[in-house]
């Protein structure tokens, strides 16, 4: 059970982020993992592992396509993009606390 979460936790902490708060919510995510794995916690971890692994991957490619697009747009679009990331990234740690939440009940 351990192996899943150490590949998760190798995994984010190894992600190229250049974005600060990509990079505090995958951190926020790995310590969430250890402090988990650390109560023993095995199905709230593994379903946190699984988690921050797609929210990493989705992160990623968020930012690899938002790059795309900011070459090619005004300033005032880059700021509207910048802003909707955001949403979307804020929406993810939302859904995945209340699944860690429902899971923990």
């Amino acid at each position: 059970m351990k192996e899943p979460l150490l590949s998760a936790v190798s995994t984010v902490s190894t992600l190229p982020t250049q974005n600060p708060l990509s990079t505090l919510a995958l951190n926020l995510s790995t310590l969430l993992l250890l402090l988990l794995e650390s109560l023993h916690i095995q199905a709230a971890a593994t379903a946190a592992a699984t988690a921050t692994a797609a929210a990493a991957a989705a992160a990623d490619g968020i930012r690899t396509n938002a790059s795309d697009r900011l070459l090619l747009s005004s300033p005032q679009q880059q700021q509207q993009q910048q802003q909707q990331q955001q949403q979307q990234q804020q929406q993810q740690q939302q859904q995945q606390q209340q699944q860690q939440q429902q899971q923990q009940r």
